[in-house]
């Protein structure tokens, strides 16, 4: 592998809200090269979803390394300008009340593109139901047979083994070897920061800035600090994103299977909850319902994961409460996922979360009681049609 470096520089850009925090704009440099603190890795990546978690990546390695090759795939829908396939995207990174601008490449996916050589590293961030239908409109870009060249593919999405399990039934032909389960609990959602400071939320606007009326501008908060895990065969990723600022690591298989169960009852505890009660992570805990939730929930899929593990992982409903208590902590500023949906009259990801328990609690013979009951308020709420 070769060694990396790179430089950026910062210009001062405008005040954000009312905040006196600085608002920088990264620069790009030319070219990555010679060494950088142990960072070796520079395998081209491309992020296949342009929502809050993708851009939280993207933009974070951009502003760390300016000059790193990865790019974001967009649909038909996000084209700025006729004939322009690779359009800059402007991403305002706002963490701790302070707004980053950075470039970050991306390539339009339309039926003419072709690309010259098939992409080697994909980085999957839609939402769980988009992402067969996201991997098929790329399809002739990957490399799905086993081989040297072989793409990878690495999920980071809510109910991520749920997504497994939907992409490896659609793509009979994809390697096991070929596809890994990552995992964050960073929060972040995506705002509408306007050039007066004011700011409103709306994940689909197409504002060009002012300076550069050509490209297209996208905004993420980063509400919560988390963690980043990657499978152990994707360690030589760690080093990337940790010095990007997203405390990445590296699992073993026995505690990457926790992780996900973890992750997982997270997501079925705290998501429903914030969306039924329209709050933030945070303030889930107040709600009358949480600490009855909180013991049920992790439970039920502790159970499930029992009978789908065997004897291989020992997961604890009390380690997996522990989890839930501290994402709640950790991000109790972000608004989650199925909340930002809601909100916006969106599908929610309540099939790949508790619907995914219960479709294995039926299964084993596991009570999914609790899940079974916030999946069906969930599906109650009205919502406008997409």
């Amino acid at each position: 592998m070769r060694p990396f470096h790179a430089t950026y520089r910062q210009i001062s850009l405008r005040s954000f809200a009312s905040s006196p925090a600085a608002v920088t704009r990264v620069k790009s440099d030319a070219a990555c090269s010679v060494s950088d603190g142990g960072v070796m890795w520079m395998e081209p990546i491309h992020v296949l979803g342009a929502g809050s978690v993708g851009l939280l990546m993207a933009a974070s390695l951009r502003i760390a390394f300016p000059s790193y090759p990865i790019r974001l795939l967009l649909r038909e829908h996000h084209r700025v300008s006729p004939g322009n396939d690779t359009p800059d995207i402007l991403v305002n990174l706002i963490q701790n009340r302070r707004l980053r601008t950075v470039k970050v490449p991306s390539q339009i996916i339309s039926a003419s593109f072709s690309p010259k050589r098939k992409f080697r590293n994909v980085l999957l961030a839609t939402k769980a139901y988009q992402a067969v239908g996201a991997l098929e409109s790329i399809q002739h870009c990957l490399e799905l047979h086993p081989n040297s060249n072989a793409t990878q593919i690495v999920l980071l999405c809510n109910g991520v083994m749920a997504v497994r399990d939907d992409i490896s039934s659609h793509f009979p032909g994809l390697h096991p070897t070929n596809l890994h389960m990552a995992l964050t609990t960073h929060g972040a959602y995506r705002e509408l920061v306007t050039n007066e400071g004011s700011s409103e939320n709306d994940s689909n606007y197409y504002e060009s800035a002012a300076e550069e009326s050509s490209s297209l501008m996208m905004d993420v908060v980063h509400a919560g600090t988390g963690q980043l895990d990657f499978p152990l065969e994707l360690e030589a990723w760690v080093p990337l994103f940790d010095r990007a600022g997203l405390q990445a690591s590296a699992l073993s298989n026995e505690e990457m299977q926790t992780q996900l169960w973890c992750k997982l009852a997270a997501n079925c505890l705290i998501n429903p909850l914030s969306a039924l009660h329209q709050c933030t992570n945070g303030e889930v805990v107040n709600t009358s319902e949480w600490e009855e939730l909180l013991v049920r929930i992790p439970e039920e899929v502790a159970n499930v994961a029992r009978v789908q593990l065997g004897e291989e992982v020992d997961v604890q409903a009390s380690k997996l409460r522990q989890f839930c208590e501290h994402v709640v902590a950790s991000t109790k500023d972000n608004r989650s996922s199925m909340l930002q949906d809601f909100k916006a009259g969106r599908r929610t990801e309540i099939d790949a979360l508790n619907g995914y328990v219960i479709r294995l609690g039926e299964q084993s013979g596991v009570s999914v009681e609790a899940n079974r009951n916030l999946y069906e308020r969930i599906l109650a709420l009205p919502r406008l049609e997409e």
